[in-house]
């Protein structure tokens, strides 16, 4: 058994190895093991690189800590900007606008940048356009619920610019003028109205309806039950009387559930319709009958009828009794609504 000893020119340590052959012996080694030699190899390279006049890096300690801040004037508003950067690289790194909005108009006033009208790859087109274009349905409308909630964000409360403040009578007039007489088509385009009275619409049906299950106590007429059945005035009572004594259930007859279109904007519900004969009862004051308003939705609800199978009619007082009040009161089935009976007997 053969041994070589040699002194770790690294690391200073002694070490004996055993070795095979005879002549290993006699063989210089400079290092106890791979690690020692890597070290070595690594502190020559440092040396070598110092000697070409390399600055090795500082201690960390020695390094500055953020945070680190950057100062710098906008080249376009001239506002001096101290802003915090993430490291200490950036603060040496050269910025000449303060935001977006003063880079846009330094370019467009020095035309790098021109962006107007129809140079704009956005003109005439919405960002809904263009993302259903690339990403699909659902997608965009993902996406647009995502903006919509930042938009928000971005706005409420404090963040927004008329937070605590009231616009002056001036910009209140100007602002009349500009949108009076104007329908939503002409003041947001064809497209964004109708998307706007679709979602009102939605909003408002049903139980979105400030008025959903409640009676109006508007108008002048009386209002209240019959047998649990609602009428808006002594006059629609007493047609529920006469049908009654006619020999109609009012459990078979239906109260205001027909919609008729009248145009693009109007709808109509007639007052009584009747199942069993296929009859559309309309209740009117005579003096109202022929009123502009009333003639067109009742010309609206004749056509619709006659595509029906169905017959329209309109009743006045002539064509059954009225039904004074007084024996209204007296009438063990009705239950007035308190709001209008009180405003009824202050006009008595």
């Amino acid at each position: 058994m053969f041994y070589r000893e040699f002194t770790c020119e690294n690391c200073g340590k002694e070490t004996c190895q055993k070795v095979k052959h005879r002549y290993q012996v006699k063989e210089k080694r400079r290092f106890c093991s791979k690690s020692c030699a890597a070290k070595a190899s690594a502190a020559a390279r440092r040396e070598k690189r110092i000697a070409d006049g390399w600055v090795p890096p500082q201690p960390r300690a020695q390094r500055p800590q953020p945070p680190f801040y950057r100062e710098f004037v906008c080249v376009w508003c001239e506002k001096h900007v101290k802003e915090e950067v993430l490291y200490h690289s950036q603060t040496a790194k050269k910025k000449r606008f303060c935001n977006r909005v003063c880079q846009n108009k330094w370019m467009h006033a020095n035309d790098v940048l021109n962006s107007k009208g129809e140079s704009n790859p956005m003109h005439g087109k919405r960002v809904r356009d263009v993302w259903l274009e690339k990403h699909g349905e659902e997608k965009t409308n993902e996406l647009l619920e995502q903006r919509r909630i930042r938009q928000v964000r971005a706005t409420a409360g404090e963040k927004n610019g008329m937070y605590g403040k009231n616009h002056t009578a001036d910009s209140c007039q100007k602002i009349s003028n500009f949108r009076s007489g104007k329908t939503l088509e002409e003041l947001w385009g064809e497209e964004r109205a109708q998307e706007y009275k679709e979602e009102l619409s939605n909003k408002m049906r049903g139980a979105g309806n400030p008025m959903f299950g409640k009676t109006s106590s508007g108008g002048r007429s009386i209002k209240g039950t019959y047998k649990g059945y609602f009428f808006r005035s002594l006059l629609e009572y007493s047609f529920m009387r006469h049908l009654e004594e006619h020999g109609h259930s009012l459990e078979d007859i239906d109260y205001e559930t027909v919609r008729i279109p009248v145009n693009d904007t109007m709808t109509y519900k007639p007052d009584f319709f009747i199942p069993a004969t296929q009859t559309l009862y309309e209740v009117k004051a005579a003096y109202a009958v022929s009123l502009e308003e009333n003639l067109i939705k009742f010309e609206a609800a004749r056509y619709y009828c006659k595509e029906k199978g169905w017959t329209f009619a309109v009743v006045t007082e002539h064509d059954f009794r009225k039904i004074p009040f007084a024996e209204a009161q007296s009438d063990a089935n009705v239950i007035f609504d308190e709001r209008t009976l009180l405003y009824f007997r202050r006009t008595m």
